[in-house]
Formats: structure tokens, C-alpha cells, sequence
């Protein structure tokens, strides 16, 4: 079984704002520009948040700015609720004339029981980033 190209790229993982303030590069990629001013192209994204409204096809997260990213569920089949915590792997959808517009889900997972996960959610977020600045080094 082949793996499609677009699993082989890197899911990096990003705020929501940085998603809602993301620039146009082509059609399924954005940039984001990092707390340096650089700016890194993303197609897949790694984000986690709060459901805060959820139909049959989408539903709408927030995580710490409470700013809401739509999520399209596609063949994803959890049962989605408004109120739960959850992870979202997917695929950037961006257009030329609309910009950013969602995330196509890939995986879904509900970590509303993992305390946890929603503590060290930002500190992920920003140690990540910091690694791709060149602000901290991997120690091997």
C-alpha cells in the first residue's frame, strides 16, 4: 500500500492565530510567520483546541486566544461535540482569493479525559518553534 506525498511532509504544530494570520503561498499551503519574523511554509498541521460548535461536516476549535479555526471532518468519523478537547492532524485548505480557510482532518482524537495534554499544549507548541528558530539545540 502506498503512502500519499502529503503524509510524507512534516505536521508542525501552530496556534490557531497563526493559522487565522497565515499568508497564501498555493493552493493547500500557507505561511506562517514565526515569533523571528521567519516564515515557514505549512500543508500539514498538528493543532489542539476546544470544540465550540460542531455539525455532521465541521466544527470550530479555540484554543488559548480563543481564536476559532474550522475544522472539515471528511471521512473522520468521531462523534465530535461541542465542549470536548480535541487533537486535529490534517491537511491546510487555502485558495488564492479566500487565503486560509480550514483544516481538512486526517485524524481526530478527543483528549477531553487527558488533562494533561491540554496543560502542555502551548509549551509543546512553543518549544517546537523555538526548535525551528534555532533558539534551543537537539542534544543527541
Amino acid at each position: 500500500m502506498a503512502v500519499s506525498d502529503k503524509f510524507m511532509k512534516p505536521f508542525y504544530k501552530l496556534f490557531c492565530r497563526q493559522l487565522d494570520n497565515s499568508q497564501y503561498y498555493q493552493d493547500g499551503i500557507v505561511g506562517v510567520k514565526l515569533e523571528n519574523g521567519k516564515v515557514m511554509e505549512a500543508e500539514m498541521v498538528w493543532i489542539q483546541g476546544r470544540v465550540t460548535s460542531a455539525n455532521i461536516e465541521e466544527f470550530f476549535i479555540q484554543d488559548i486566544d480563543n481564536i476559532s479555526i474550522r475544522i472539515l471532518k471528511n471521512k473522520c468519523t468521531s462523534d465530535i461535540c461541542e465542549g470536548q478537547y480535541v487533537q486535529v492532524i490534517g491537511q491546510v485548505v487555502a485558495t488564492s482569493h479566500l487565503g486560509f480557510q480550514a483544516v481538512s482532518a486526517t485524524k481526530i482524537c478527543d483528549l477531553s479525559s487527558q488533562t494533561h495534554a491540554q496543560q502542555m499544549w502551548e509549551s509543546e507548541v512553543i518549544e517546537l518553534q523555538n526548535l525551528l528558530m534555532n533558539k534551543i539545540q537537539m542534544i543527541f
